[in-house]
């Protein structure tokens, strides 16, 4: 079964039991692997007692029930509770308020839905390699608030960087953060997070630039290109791109004519992953008739090697094979 980051399929829900001396929170998830489960009230974490257990019931299809129970209810146990499930691929959370009225245990749980990502944030590449948009999609209401980040860094909507999210119908939305002029610096891990009244969701994606670390963010698996290397040619410059699907991230190396390029003035590289698929970039600069021959890119990692081949003539611009 695939990877899947927590998300909510059933909200939370407050349940009297034993004549009303006993409350049931239940909500349930999905999530691959199994999630970490901490169960908060007023943002403070729940330690369970005699009096406060919580419990996980794994059902069908990578769900998950999920349980708090309070026995000896008392007018101090109002208050905001939160639910929350972590897995390496993501994390996701629901609330949902407790009020007494009149010495008896009312719920109160507002109508809408707290924020769930129905698509994983990717990244693409626009104006040739010098910008890149992280985009995602959020079903929630009400309308959530939007948050990225970079290596745990809150980023600023200014500069070099653009922040929207734009309402979709069924109370989808259409989230965006785009990089102008992305440099080296850029890399890193980016978590977006989508915020409202009912709980919140973050989703996280890697931009890597040539990078030799491994990712062991899900199972393992040997290089295998998926799309051939092709040609893209923007003024005196050309791109060579191509697509694998590997894990851990391995290791790129680019070859003309069986000799490995390593002048990085004139050869500029970039690894774009999503999830175990990376996009493979190499920028040419300042070309010349000695640019052209053949090709090669070699992928490595722990589990296996593959390459991809590709020609350039000069004279005809495009020869790939």
């Amino acid at each position: 079964m695939s990877d899947k980051a927590p998300r909510i399929t059933v909200k939370p829900s407050l349940q009297q039991l034993d004549n009303g001396n006993k409350l049931e929170f239940h909500c349930q998830i999905e999530a691959n692997p199994k999630p970490e489960i901490k169960w908060l009230k007023e943002n403070v974490l729940i330690n369970e007692s005699a009096r406060i257990k919580s419990r996980v019931e794994p059902a069908k299809n990578n769900l998950y029930d999920l349980y708090l129970v309070i026995d000896n209810l008392t007018s101090d146990d109002s208050g905001q509770f939160k639910v929350t499930a972590k897995n390496r691929l993501g994390e996701v959370s629901a609330a949902i308020a407790l009020n007494f009225a009149a010495e008896t245990a009312q719920k109160g749980l507002q109508d809408g839905t707290a924020p769930n990502f129905t698509q994983k944030p990717t990244i693409k590449s626009d104006a040739d390699g010098k910008r890149l948009c992280f985009e995602c999609k959020i079903k929630a209401d009400p309308e959530p608030e939007i948050f990225w980040f970079r290596d745990n860094q809150p980023i600023a909507n200014k500069g070099r960087f653009l922040i929207y999210c734009d309402k979709l119908p069924d109370n989808m939305y259409f989230a965006c953060l785009e990089i102008d002029d992305v440099a080296m610096d850029d890399a890193g891990k980016y978590k977006v997070q989508a915020k409202n009244s009912l709980g919140e969701s973050n989703a996280s994606i890697t931009l890597n630039f040539d990078s030799d670390e491994a990712d062991s963010s899900s199972s393992g698996g040997k290089p295998v290109f998926v799309q051939k290397p092709f040609i893209r040619q923007l003024e005196d410059k050309i791109f060579f791109e191509c697509k694998l699907t590997a894990q851990p991230l391995p290791t790129f190396t680019w070859y003309l004519d069986n000799s490995v390029l390593n002048n990085a003035a004139k050869y500029k590289r970039r690894v774009l992953s999503e999830g175990s698929t990376h996009t493979i970039i190499l920028e040419i600069n300042n070309l010349t008739a000695r640019d052209s021959g053949d090709y090669k890119v070699v992928a490595k990692n722990s589990h296996g090697e593959a390459d991809a081949n590709i020609k350039l003539n000069i004279e005809s611009k495009r020869n790939a094979k």
